[in-house]
C-alpha cells in the first residue's frame, strides 16, 4: 500500500479504487464535485459565508432529497435563529394539479395523534397568528372533510 501526503495532491487528477480518510477532508475551489457512493457516519456542512450552504439541483424525474428515519426521533428539524425572515419557504409556483405540501399517514392504530400541530408556546406573543391562510382566487380558502366535528370546546369551525 502506498501512502501519500496532502502535498502531493496539488494539481488535480483522479483517484481510482477505495479511499479511506482518517481526519478532516476540506475541499476548496470553484470546481465541481461528483460523488455517487454511500457515506456512513456523521456529515456536517459549515458555511459562515453569505452563500447557500447546501443546494440540490435535481433535473431528473426523481426525488431530490429523501430522508429515511427508522428511529423514534424527528426526521427533519430546523433550528432557525432569524428574527424577521421565514424559517422555511416552499415555492411551488409551477403547480397545476399537484399539492404544495402533503402530510400523509396510513397508520391503522387507534392512538391519539395530530397530523399537523401548530404551537405558539409563549403567552406574551400576543401578535402571533396560529394559522394564516390567504386565498387570492375565488376558490375556498379552507375545506375540511371528515365524519367528526371541529373538536373545539365551543364547537365552532
Amino acid at each position: 500500500m502506498k501512502f501519500i501526503s496532502s502535498a502531493h495532491l496539488t494539481g488535480g487528477g483522479t483517484i481510482s479504487g477505495d479511499v479511506t480518510i482518517a481526519g478532516d477532508l476540506t475541499v476548496n475551489g470553484g470546481g465541481g464535485f461528483s460523488y455517487s457512493e454511500v457515506l456512513t457516519g456523521d456529515m456536517k456542512i459549515t458555511n459562515a459565508a453569505t452563500t447557500i450552504g447546501l443546494e440540490i439541483e435535481q433535473n431528473g424525474v426523481a426525488i431530490a432529497l429523501f430522508v429515511n428515519q427508522d428511529a423514534n426521533q424527528e426526521a427533519l428539524k430546523i433550528d432557525h435563529s432569524g428574527t424577521d425572515n421565514r424559517a422555511m419557504q416552499i415555492d411551488a409556483s409551477a403547480l397545476t394539479t399537484g399539492d404544495g405540501l402533503m402530510v400523509y399517514s396510513n397508520a391503522s392504530n387507534t392512538s391519539t395523534r395530530k397530523l399537523l400541530h401548530i404551537i405558539n408556546d409563549n403567552a406574551s406573543a400576543t401578535g402571533a397568528t396560529g394559522l394564516y391562510v390567504r386565498q387570492d382566487s375565488t376558490e375556498s380558502a379552507l375545506t375540511a372533510l371528515g365524519a367528526a366535528g371541529s373538536g373545539s370546546a365551543s364547537g365552532a369551525v
